[in-house]
């Protein structure tokens, strides 16, 4: 027997129906599902709402009839327009956190929300963003803690919460966040310890506390932090002991440890940080001298280490630092003399040696730094002649050489740069006439040369200086009179010029 399979016959009117059906479900699918709203967009709205007015005018984008927010304007959409990006930064919106439910953004990586005025807490929920790998809510006005949650945030890699007023101590879950590159909490009201698995943050190059109320010691686990190049601890309550350990961050390009209560010496280890550009340990209780180690910093460009009680003389290491730009050792207990290889630092801009216990001659490889902007060796034992070579220091914008012992002339072109603003050498011995580089100084705004034996005819020795507001010339040997230039100067609000041999009219 033979059975035969017959294809099937469809008229051609009920194929072209049920083509037209297909194509109608299709549309209607598609328009039903502009009018669905995905979570993610209802929760955009939601606190859309909750901000004031301007705000929601700055969102005018964020509306209803949208079924993602992938166009809305500083949202961005992964390939399945889900958001993965929320970036607000500038827009100056006003309100808080609490309607942005983060759990209903599953992709979400990078929350950028900085210069704000956000106030109230850290939604807590915000550690069920599994995939978030940066979040930046600094400059608003946050507060209370960082929620513990944080630590649930494996691939988080930069934290900046910086300058809200966030208290409370630093989660030890933050220690858990091993891919973290930079954690930025500067300038809040943060207080307890740095957590001491800090040093699990081994991928971490950027430390931020200045500005907080943390205490306690640094802990040595610190030293693990092999590629951190910024550490600001500035303006804490840290004390103890400087660790020893701090030497093996070798990539450190920027360490910051002042104003805090830190004690002991500075550590020779420092010297292994060969990339150091800047070193701050100002405004503590640092004693004993500096390491003639300092000179392996060939990268120095800027050393503060102002406002302790450092002892000792100036190593002639310093003059290693070929890139130095600005030295600042004032008020300490420093001794000895300026070291005579600071001439080799020929890109330094800044001196100040103030308030220490430095004696002898300024050497005349002082000569050599002709960037110099500003000399400040005040209230020290130095003595002698100033070296002519101070004549080359063209840049000089402020010289302050008071309260030391020395003598002979003021240098005689010390302004012919025309740039120097404030000379000041009162309590001195000098002899010899009024500079005549500073007839022609009209850059002037300050000087003190009282207490002094400074002789000669002041009658024509000054000029007229715009900018003047004070000048003292007393207790000298000055005779002459008063140049009727003087009352060209109009900012001048204090000439005092008493006990000199003045002519009687200007008595």
């Amino acid at each position: 027997m033979e059975f035969l399979f017959r294809k099937p016959q469809f008229s051609k009117k009920l194929t072209l129906g049920l083509v037209m059906l297909v194509g109608y479900l299709i549309l209607f699918s598609y328009h039903v599902s502009s009018f669905i709203t995905s979570p993610e967009a209802n929760t955009l709205l939601k606190w859309k709402a909750s901000l004031d007015k301007q705000s929601q005018t700055l969102l005018s984008t964020w509306k209803e009839n949208s079924s993602h927010p992938c166009n809305w304007v500083r949202i961005e959409c992964n390939e399945f327009n889900s958001v993965f990006n929320i970036s607000l930064g500038d827009l100056r919106l006003r309100g808080t956190l609490d309607s942005l439910n983060f759990s209903s953004f599953p992709n979400l990586q990078f929350i950028h929300m900085p210069n704000h005025s956000f106030h109230g807490i850290i939604p807590p929920h915000i550690g069920e963003l599994s995939k978030l790998s940066y979040v930046d809510f600094s400059y608003n006005e946050l507060s209370g803690g960082i929620p513990t949650s944080i630590g649930n945030l494996s691939t988080l890699s930069f934290v900046s919460l910086q300058q809200n007023y966030l208290s409370g101590a630093i989660p030890d879950g933050i220690t858990q966040l091993t891919g973290l590159n930079s954690l930025i909490l500067s300038n809040n009201d943060f207080n307890g310890h740095i957590p001491k698995a800090i040093g699990n943050l081994t991928n971490l190059s950027e430390l931020d506390l200045l500005e907080n109320e943390l205490s306690g010691h640094i802990p040595a686990t610190i030293g693990t932090l092999v590629k951190l190049t910024f550490l600001k601890l500035r303006f804490n309550h840290f004390s103890g002991h400087i660790p020893p350990q701090i030497g093996r961050m070798t990539n450190l390009l920027h360490l910051g440890l002042g104003g805090n209560r830190f004690i002991g010496s500075i550590p020779h280890e420092i010297g292994m940080m060969k990339k150091l550009e800047l070193l701050d340990m100002s405004e503590k209780n640092l004693s004993g001298s500096i390491s003639s180690t300092i000179g392996n910093m060939s990268s120095l460009e800027a050393i503060y280490l102002y406002s302790n009680q450092i002892s000792g003389s100036i190593p002639q290491d310093i003059g290693k630092l070929y890139s130095l730009k600005s030295l600042q050792f004032l008020d300490n207990n420093i001794l000895g003399s300026i070291p005579v290889s600071i001439g080799n630092l020929v890109n330094l801009r800044d001196l100040h040696l103030f308030q220490n216990n430095l004696s002898g001659l300024i050497p005349s490889s002082i000569g050599n730094l002709t960037e110099l902007t500003y000399i400040s060796l005040f209230q020290n034992n130095l003595s002698g002649n100033l070296p002519l070579e101070m004549n080359n220091l063209r840049k000089l914008e402020d010289l302050q050489i008071s309260d030391n012992n020395f003598k002979g002339h003021l240098p005689q072109n010390i302004c012919l740069g025309g740039l120097l603003t404030r000379f000041i050498a009162e309590n001195n011995q000098f002899t010899g006439p009024i500079p005549r580089s500073l007839k022609n100084c009209s850059s002037l705004r300050r000087v003190r040369l009282e207490n002094n034996q400074l002789t000669g005819n002041i009658t024509e020795a000054f000029g007229v200086y715009p900018n003047l507001y004070y000048i003292d010339l007393s207790n000298n040997a000055f005779y002459g009179r008063l140049s009727p230039t003087w009352g060209q100067c109009h900012n001048l609000t204090s000439l005092k010029i008493s006990n000199n041999n003045l002519s009687p009219q200007n008595l």
